[in-house]
């Protein structure tokens, strides 16, 4: 994907979440909790996103929105980041981000310099290559220090959806706007996108919404065209023409790989390995025949994913912690399996509830 070609789609991706209906399901999609519907949707309403702080620097976020809970305004927080991994100061951002937004709306007069301040939902939506393995409040960032200090150092959290998993785990039969076109937007790399772009534009036919093509039109077509590119795509542009484009036999899958300078690291988790073991099994097919070469790549992608988890589980637990782990997972080499570790790596509040969890598997 060339890097024009990458800032359309992120605008366009950015445009279709800012118009209400998407950000309503959205907002209902990652929640999923009962105060999510106790927000009056139709009060949403989008806040400017450029923020100057105190020293004259300018903060840019992706979408901003306002929405009423009750009789108090809360506001929706939301970073789209298409980044190539996934950026290890995002703890800290938010803490700047959420900070400038609260100084903006009281040099505005909407709410008092002194406070109360409102309520933010910060919510990511990542659309990097490797998991999201960063921390998502910023007091999991902070040096180990007396319990009785804790209550004095910062937390602020936030929410991410991982695209390119989180779209597999979604209903196929959703009549959820945001999360038909994060099915979509999850399959870039696979056939399954065209079916998955026709079931969308026919649910939004089906459910009476096709108005809302020319929110989501631009990114549809910005995604369909880097993928295939020798498609005439309609003049007029309309939901019912790309439906009969998508439907007919003119669309030829041509699967690519990209994303081949994303710089691989220990700690960077399953994906880098994976695509490293790809990489270099494919290089050797060339030479020693494709099936050889895959496997090879695929053994050495287990071992930077063990490598990686060694390194997760020494920086949240120490190195006995980690030394014990390693003993663990030692014979397993299925890169799904050792995702599955890193999760609870992540999961886990204590290296004795690891060790006792991965003991019982």
């Amino acid at each position: 994907m060339t890097k024009i070609n990458r800032v359309h789609h992120d605008e366009s991706f950015k445009l279709a979440f800012m118009s209400p209906e998407p950000m309503a399901d959205l907002i209902r999609a990652s929640i999923q909790k009962r105060w999510a519907y106790e927000l009056d949707m139709q009060t949403l309403a989008l806040v400017p996103t450029e923020h100057i702080t105190e020293t004259l620097r300018i903060l840019r976020s992706d979408v901003i929105w306002s929405v009423k809970w009750h009789d108090r305004t809360v506001y929706i927080y939301v970073m789209l980041e298409f980044q190539s991994k996934p950026d290890r100061t995002m703890p800290l951002r938010m803490v700047e981000y959420v900070t400038a937004l609260y100084r903006t709306l009281a040099r505005a007069r909407k709410i008092d310099q002194a406070g109360p301040y409102p309520a933010v939902y910060p919510l990511i939506l990542y659309h990097g290559t490797p998991p999201w393995l960063i921390p998502q409040n910023i007091n999991e960032n902070l040096e180990p220090m007396p319990a009785g200090l804790y209550s004095y150092n910062l937390s602020l959290g936030y929410e991410v959806i991982d695209v390119r998993r989180w779209g597999d785990k979604l209903n196929a039969d959703t009549q959820n706007v945001a999360e038909a076109m994060l099915r979509v937007q999850s399959r870039v790399r696979s056939k399954d996108v065209i079916t998955e772009a026709t079931s969308m534009l026919e649910m939004l036919r089906r459910t009476g919404r096709g108005n809302l093509w020319s929110a989501f039109g631009p990114w549809l077509r910005e995604l369909l065209l880097q993928h295939f590119p020798r498609v005439k795509w309609p003049k007029r542009d309309s939901l019912e023409e790309v439906l009969t484009m998508l439907k007919s036999d003119a669309i030829e899958w041509q699967p690519e790989w990209y994303d081949p300078g994303v710089e691989l690291g220990r700690e960077e988790g399953l994906q880098q390995g994976v695509q490293q073991g790809l990489q270099q099994g494919l290089q050797q097919g060339l030479q020693q025949g494709l099936q050889q070469g895959v496997q090879q790549g695929l053994e050495r992608g287990a071992s930077a994913v063990r490598e990686a988890l060694n390194s997760l589980a020494q920086t949240r637990f120490g190195q006995p912690v980690a030394t014990k782990v390693a003993a663990l997972v030692a014979n397993i080499d299925e890169v799904d399996k050792l995702a599955e570790v890193i999760c609870w790596v992540n999961e886990s509040s204590s290296g004795e509830a690891l060790l006792a969890r991965l003991t019982q598997k």
